[in-house]
């Protein structure tokens, strides 16, 4: 039996063609560009959810009660489960890199949705237990260069705001 998360107030959701995006957060960081541009990546249909980051723990026990959450606070930034994306949000984050965020987990729901990629990278066995682990697997490597590219695609200048951008801006 699943324990309700919701211990705060809905903010604002919306749908955009067949997909609904859920904002639990003050701040609206992505603009409805930049949402249907990353749906339109994989043909629509995803369900986006924006958490505020202290809601790291009690989203992921919501969402994966099998799995015990043993993670440190900043140890990751969002997570594709299916045709769900989770994205937590901070002051650690800016409105760009949030676009980033989203495109990077599309780009695991491509992994998902095309069976030669699935094929290719789901089998690959990956140490989830240390986050650096999984940040070098090959399908990680793959969601990054997606998300390098479509970030280019939408504003014409490259831009990567992987780990090591994010990394600086937690400790600085």
């Amino acid at each position: 039996m699943k324990i309700p998360i919701l211990q705060f107030k809905l903010v604002n959701v919306f749908c955009i063609e067949k997909s609904r995006i859920e904002n639990w957060t003050k701040n609206n960081k992505l603009t409805k560009e930049m949402i249907d541009f990353a749906i339109n990546k994989v043909g629509g249909k995803l369900a986006i959810r924006i958490f505020p980051r202290h809601m790291i723990k009690e989203v992921w026990n919501y969402d994966k009660p099998e799995e015990s959450f043993h993670f440190k606070e900043y140890a990751f930034r969002a997570f594709a489960n299916g045709d769900i994306i989770t994205i937590f949000d901070d002051e650690t984050e800016v409105p760009d890199s949030l676009f980033w965020i989203l495109l990077h987990e599309v780009g695991h729901v491509l992994v998902t949705r095309t069976t030669a990629l699935s094929e290719q990278f789901r089998p690959m066995q990956v140490n989830r237990t240390r986050y650096s682990d999984n940040e070098n697997g090959p399908e990680e490597q793959f969601a990054n260069l997606m998300a390098d590219t479509w970030y280019k695609e939408f504003n014409g200048t490259p831009n990567s705001f992987h780990r090591l951008w994010w990394k600086q801006r937690i400790v600085g």
